[in-house]
């Protein structure tokens, strides 16, 4: 009721989402949601969101307990749509012959990293290369998919973009503020997070924030986080890999 139910103009139905991480849905679930639908939405559809999710509009408000409960015996009754840990992502190099790193592993350990953090209205868009099908431009934080070569070795690294949004009328893009090894950007995030919580003035939006911090501020408050000298050998491994990162060449377009 907190996160994934509100009040339509009409106080007596509800539009719930129905938040599917990665946007994954398996056979059977796809069956369940077009049941659940068709008893529960006086439109009988599921409208697919920007965010990866699904909407259920026009659901009687007395009926809310009882779709809880059938969408939760289908597993999709996960809370927080919209939050914070509610990251969207292109497939990445999971599918896509133009992408450069594992943006559904980056989204999937965003999501884990950040469940229990507070940061209402903060979006996270990933995309794994620079074509931004996560439309990663337009979120309060983005991340592009990259490569660095350290000591002759391949380092995934992504490119951090704050202060992006869009609403009804307007749209802003996010400035490039760093470029992270993969597996330190989680860290990041949380710092960033944390500044926004301390420092924001009452009301201010997150990507608004995230828009006006000082770049150079930023940087410092990053800059171990992206100094080679520091690296690891897990910084040379991309997430949802196991062995070293290598760049592949493939022709086609991409997957997303």
């Amino acid at each position: 009721m907190a996160t994934n139910a509100r009040a339509q103009k009409d106080p007596e139905y509800a539009a719930v989402t129905v938040r599917v991480p990665l946007g994954d849905l398996t056979a059977a679930q796809f069956r369940d949601l077009a049941a659940i639908a068709e008893e529960f939405s006086e439109e009988r559809e599921a409208r697919t969101t920007i965010d990866q999710n699904l909407v259920l509009r026009f659901v009687p408000a007395r009926h809310l307990a009882s779709l809880h409960a059938a969408l939760d015996a289908a597993g999709l009754s996960q809370p927080g749509a919209g939050s914070v840990s509610d990251v969207t992502s292109c497939p990445g190099a999971f599918s896509c012959r133009l992408a450069v790193t594992q943006s559904r592993g980056m989204a999937r350990e965003l999501g884990a990293v950040l469940k229990d953090t507070p940061a209402a209205g903060l979006h996270i868009k990933i995309s794994g290369c620079p074509n931004g099908c996560g439309q990663h431009y337009v979120a309060g934080i983005g991340l592009q998919g990259s490569v660095r070569k350290v000591d002759g070795r391949a380092v995934p690294q992504y490119h951090l973009y704050l202060g992006g949004g869009f609403g009804n009328e307007t749209a802003s893009f996010g400035r490039l503020t760093a470029k992270l090894p993969a597996r330190r950007v989680p860290e990041a995030i949380v710092r960033l997070i944390k500044i926004y919580d301390a420092e924001r003035a009452p009301g201010e939006a997150p990507e608004t924030f995230l828009g006006r911090l000082p770049p150079q501020r930023v940087t410092a408050l990053l800059a171990d986080l992206e100094q080679p000298q520091t690296y690891g050998e897990d910084d040379f491994i991309d997430l949802d890999e196991q062995k070293q990162f290598a760049v592949q060449l493939s022709e086609g377009e991409c997957a997303s």
